[in-house]
């Protein structure tokens, strides 16, 4: 099982170094890039993009074992989602809350209404999630931010796309980034 306070503290700290949250409104841009992401991901499942492919080759390569990208961008649907879950977890972090783990927070109920879900329904209950951690409208964040990446993992995994595994190979490959990966915010 993955140690998501653990991961969030990793996650938080190449920010920090990257300079994400050294920027006027830090947090509310934060928010901003964590929406950004959810349409990105629509977007690639829009275009009937692969789940997880690289771009940066001649044809567009469906491409699902890590050992295959050799330090290329990930893309796709599973890409963009493991984008907000990471920036859910540095979120987690920066607002100093602690992530409840999934086995506390899911005791019970059916996985089949977020595994069968298509990608815009999913894509909503997160937008709704965001906005109710950032607007204070929820008693325990910590929960929230459960909800929003184990929502993720179990939907990417109905798919046969290990979310931990997409994470790991994004950053692997934001390491080699500049500083704000070259943006202003």
């Amino acid at each position: 099982m993955i140690d998501l306070n653990k991961l969030a503290a990793e996650l938080h700290d190449a920010a920090v170094e990257k300079g994400f949250w050294a920027v006027d409104d830090a947090e509310e841009k934060h928010v901003a890039k964590m929406h950004s992401e959810l349409s990105e991901a629509v977007q690639e499942d829009r275009c009937g993009r692969p789940m997880l492919y690289v771009d940066d080759i001649e044809v567009m390569d469906k491409i699902t074992d890590p050992a295959q990208f050799d330090g290329r961008k990930p893309e796709g649907v599973a890409a963009e989602l493991a984008d907000f879950v990471m920036m859910v977890l540095d979120w987690a972090k920066a607002r100093d809350e602690m992530i409840a783990s999934p086995s506390e927070v899911f005791v019970s109920g059916n996985a089949d209404d977020i595994t069968d879900a298509l990608l815009p329904h999913l894509v909503n209950n997160l937008h709704e999630g965001i906005a109710l951690v950032h607007n204070d409208w929820v008693p325990c964040p910590a929960v929230q931010f459960a909800f929003m990446t184990h929502f993720v993992d179990l939907w990417l995994r109905a798919r046969g796309v290990d979310l931990w595994q997409v994470v790991s190979l994004k950053m692997e490959y934001n390491k080699s980034r500049p500083k704000l990966h070259g943006r202003l915010y």
